[in-house]
């Protein structure tokens, strides 16, 4: 029984490090995505180096790659369970660690040599299952702060930030599942670390903006 819940996080973080944003920008004649712009696999950088057809399927190839892990956890699962130390593993507990297991192979990827993107449309693919209402109103903060500042990394770590600080109410208040923090918490705390170099931009002011070119 056991065997399924780790075949569910092992399926999760191999589906996660599917390089799309490498295989994507191919098509669009980047040679490798990894050595252009920031070097991120994500759909920021293939947006930039590659175009905004490219950009746009990087997006959605992410999104589904966590969608589709929370989806096939549950499935793989299904009603069965077992007890740790007072914890019970169950269905949904599978989907948020596999969820968990895809943003870290989406950010350190086996087939790209522990390197890849910054997870956050894998976060908001997995989250938009686990929590549409939540996902819709987390996507639509980081959408506004984008179309407002136009900083990307901005928008994308206020939209998932967002996601915790909705949670830890709803999750004490009995609205939401407690295992829903077991995703959120560690998932932003890997965004958070991935976007380091980011953060340290835009409290610089050296973040670029979404639409300028290098050096302007």
């Amino acid at each position: 029984m056991e065997f399924v819940f780790w075949a569910a996080m092992v399926l999760g973080y191999l589906i996660g490090s599917i390089p799309s944003g490498v295989i994507i920008s191919r098509q669009f004649g980047r040679r490798d995505i990894q050595e252009y712009g920031s070097g991120s696999t994500g759909a920021t950088n293939a947006l930039r180096t590659a175009g905004t057809k490219a950009g746009v399927m990087v997006f959605l190839a992410d999104l589904i790659k966590g969608a589709a892990v929370v989806l096939l956890a549950g499935w793989l699962v299904g009603s069965r369970t077992f007890t740790v130390a007072d914890f019970t593993f169950n269905a949904q507990a599978a989907q948020v660690l596999s969820a968990v297991a895809a943003i870290v192979g989406h950010i350190w990827s086996v087939f790209l040599r522990f390197r890849g993107g910054k997870g956050v449309s894998t976060f908001f693919g997995a989250f938009v299952v686990l929590s549409p209402l939540l996902a819709v109103i987390c996507g639509a903060i980081a959408i506004a702060v984008i179309a407002l500042f136009r900083y990307v990394s901005l928008g994308s770590l206020l939209g998932a930030v967002c996601a915790v600080f909705l949670l830890l109410p709803l999750v004490y208040l009995g609205w939401q599942p407690e295992n829903y923090m077991l995703f959120a918490l560690p998932s932003v705390g890997l965004i958070l670390f991935r976007h380091r170099e980011n953060i340290y931009r835009l409290l610089t002011g050296t973040e670029r903006k979404l639409g300028r070119q290098r050096g302007a």
